[in-house]
């Protein structure tokens, strides 16, 4: 997640950016549901390769929002003080991400095993981490955004976890 720019970026740069992965991430999901279901309980076999794409998708914009949210480096951190993130929003943010069989780091561990193209992990959760299904993790992914307190520091990006929520929750 990088704006290049010589300024800073201002909350008009990012805004629409943090929006769009959000909509993606939810719409993406919600497509995953309707093509397979929502309780699959392994990544989609390779002969169904409208919802690999879904899945695929769902899972890069989940682990870009995680990247930017949880665990920033120096130019995303630029992107949160545009957006005007809370103070302490990164540890809320992972405590929000983490699920009781698993931390955030090893969640995100996972989103990256599930996005690598071979290897058995492509078709099984070995870490115990329900990343295969993207209706869970968007939902999650949306959980921590609003433990973060991003949701309270802009209209925008509220308004797409809230649509993005209903989004997932009607294709389930």
């Amino acid at each position: 997640f990088r704006l290049r720019m010589a300024a800073a970026p201002t909350l008009a740069d990012v805004e629409p950016h943090i929006v769009y992965e959000i909509e993606a991430m939810c719409r993406a999901a919600a497509r995953y549901a309707e093509e397979v279901g929502a309780t699959v309980n392994q990544a989609t076999p390779s002969d169904w390769r409208d919802a690999v794409f879904f899945l695929e998708a769902s899972l890069i914009h989940a682990r870009t929002l995680v990247m930017l949210f949880g665990y920033p480096g120096k130019g995303e951190r630029k992107v949160l003080r545009a957006l005007g993130a809370p103070k302490g929003h990164k540890d809320a943010f992972i405590a929000g991400f983490s699920h009781p069989s698993a931390t955030a780091k090893k969640a995100y561990g996972q989103l990256s095993e599930l996005l690598a193209h071979v290897g058995a992990a492509r078709w099984q959760a070995p870490l115990q981490v329900d990343v295969h299904q993207p209706v869970e993790v968007a939902i999650a992914v949306l959980d921590a955004l609003e433990d973060s307190g991003v949701s309270g520091c802009n209209a925008a990006i509220k308004g797409a976890i809230e649509d993005g929520r209903q989004l997932v929750t009607d294709a389930v």
